[in-house]
């Protein structure tokens, strides 16, 4: 009886710590989209896990996926708690999953074609019959550059050979290998890669431009947890660990997610969920 008095006290005392405090005992993830290998992606996301820690006074954990539909379905299965994704990827976990906005990279984002220097390749019409290596099926950036394909009355799959890989950079890898008649990456990838391997190489043409990476919050979150999340992360540029972050990254800063970005990548979104329900 003395035993089971001591387990009761004991319950009811857990009960009524305040919600904030019991907040601060658990780790939030950070889910980060498999753009980058997950080396890469630790190490540039480093200040950010930093930066939510001190600011937060909350532990928080990295997190990634082998690829991007197994992003796609820890997003949906709530795994993370926050997330930086594709924006197509944000827009559906929205709708979906319930995730709440936080904010998206300052830069718009652009596909960029690219074939070898020395290629015979000079305008999008003359990949009639060639390889074209893409990111992930699922990736904004691929389907932007599909769609650059046909805008030039060239039908991927038909006209082109498409060969998918699984990061932004391995495109430009299986192009300068010769495995490859041209690539489709984000725009600037190029600029970021060894100089010899960029003299070999050089851009066709562009895709339209997209809202680029969102960072999401899990609806399951506390609304005020959420709204401390965003403030700080609109703040995150003006401070040391921001500066390395966006230098590193490449991503220029944030901005709030409006519904006009989201109302862009509608197309986007139907085009994802059509290739996800593919068998």
């Amino acid at each position: 009886m003395r035993l089971f008095s001591m387990v009761r006290c004991l319950l009811l005392l857990f009960l009524l710590v305040p919600a904030a405090v019991q907040a601060q005992q658990r780790t939030l993830v950070l889910g980060i989209l498999p753009y980058l290998n997950a080396h890469k992606l630790y190490r540039i996301y480093l200040p950010v896990k930093r930066y939510l820690e001190q600011q937060l006074q909350m532990p928080v954990s990295l997190a990634t996926a082998p690829n991007y539909r197994v992003f796609l379905q820890h997003t949906e299965r709530g795994d993370y708690d926050i997330v930086v994704t594709a924006p197509h990827f944000a827009a559906l976990a929205e709708t979906v999953a319930g995730y709440r906005r936080i904010a998206r990279a300052r830069p718009m984002l652009r596909g960029q074609l690219v074939v070898r220097a020395d290629s015979e390749i000079h305008a999008v019409e003359d990949l009639r019959g060639r390889v074209v290596a893409l990111p992930d099926r699922l990736a904004i950036v691929s389907m932007l550059g599909e769609e650059l394909l046909r805008a030039h009355g060239l039908e991927p799959g038909r006209d082109v050979r498409l060969r998918h890989t699984r990061a932004v950079r391995q495109p430009l890898l299986l192009l300068s290998r010769d495995q490859s008649d041209a690539a489709v990456t984000v725009a600037g990838t190029l600029e970021e890669m060894p100089r010899h391997l960029q003299a070999r190489l050089r851009e066709l043409a562009r895709t339209r431009a997209v809202p680029h990476l969102m960072f999401m919050a899990s609806g399951r979150l506390d609304s005020r947890l959420i709204g401390r999340i965003r403030a700080v992360m609109l703040e995150f540029d003006q401070t040391p660990l921001g500066q390395h972050f966006f230098r590193e990254s490449r991503l220029g800063g944030l901005l709030p997610i409006t519904d006009a970005d989201m109302r862009i990548l509608e197309p986007h979104v139907e085009r994802l969920i059509t290739i996800l329900r593919e068998p």
